[in-house]
This record gives structure tokens, sequence and C-alpha cells, in this order.
């Protein structure tokens, strides 16, 4: 309701009306101008603390998917060596929750894949210097086996020539 006042023309209020149990009435009145800027200052507050509360977390998510990403991309390069067979290099492990642990048993498995293959180095080369001896062998025998043939042939041509001379006589 509006009052009756010349002053009261000039203001919208909402005005509140109440009896109370002692039979007096009570009355409060609030412009309404001073409401709505009321309102307009919360909802201007409420804004900015929702933008705040916005980047805080835009932040906060920036921070925590670098903190994750960081180590796995990481891993990822150092695996990828791992498959060109390069194993110098090791997983810095910051953390003891998944992605720690996944560090450590990447180097862990780059440790022993880099045993495997240094023992595997020194069997090849082991192997390698087997067959290069074998070979010396084979060619050894071959060279035998042609000498012996060669001394053999003789004897035996001169065994042979006095064979059929025998014959003839």
């Amino acid at each position: 309701t509006i009052g009756q006042c010349p002053i009261y023309k000039l203001f919208k209020y909402i005005i509140y009306r109440l009896s109370l149990s002692s039979g007096l009435n009570a009355e409060m009145r609030v412009q309404t101008s001073l409401l709505q800027n009321s309102a307009d200052i919360a909802g201007r507050f409420i804004f900015i603390i929702a933008l705040i509360c916005l980047l805080l977390a835009l932040v906060w998510t920036i921070f925590s998917v670098r903190r994750v990403s960081k180590p796995i991309s990481e891993m990822g390069l150092i695996t990828r060596d791992m498959a060109d067979l390069k194993f110098d290099r090791r997983v810095e492990v910051t953390s003891d929750d998944e992605i720690g642990q996944l560090g450590c048993s990447i180097n862990e498995m780059s440790q022993k894949l880099s045993a495997a293959l240094e023992d595997l180095r020194k069997t090849n080369s082991q192997l390698r210097d087997e067959i290069e001896l074998e070979r010396q062998l084979d060619v050894m025998r071959k060279g035998f086996v042609a000498d012996v043939s060669h001394e053999l042939k003789t004897p035996i041509a001169i065994i042979q020539g006095y064979a059929e001379g025998l014959k003839l006589d």
C-alpha cells in the first residue's frame, strides 16, 4: 500500500502490518528503491564473488592438470626412447600416488631391459667369436683335407702306375 502523506507519494513503500497479542498494531515501511538498491548491490557482489571463484577454479584446474600431465608426457618420451633401445633416461618420481608408482615401474623396467640388452650383446659377441673360430677351423679342415688328398694322390698314382706296369708285364 502507499501512504497518504505527500512525502509518501514521492516514494513507493512496502508496508508490513502486524497485530500483536497485546492489542497493539505494528507497521513496518521500507522504500522499494532501497530494497532495489540492496538487491542490485547484492547481485553485483554475488557476480564478483562468482567470477573470483571461477578464476580460482580455473587456476587450480590448470595447476592440477599440469601436475598430472607433465609426468605422463615425460614417461611417454622415456618409453619412446626405450622402444628405440635407449635406456639412459629415468623418470623423476616426485609422488607416491599411482603416477609415481608408474614412474618407478618404468625405471625398473628400463634397468632390467638395459641389463638384458647388455647380456644379449655380450652373448652375441661371444657367438660371433665362436662362429669366426668355427669358420677358421672349417677353412683349416678343408685345407687339411685338400693337403691330405693331394699327398695321398701322389703315392696312389705311383702305386697305380706300378700296378699297371706289373699288369702289362
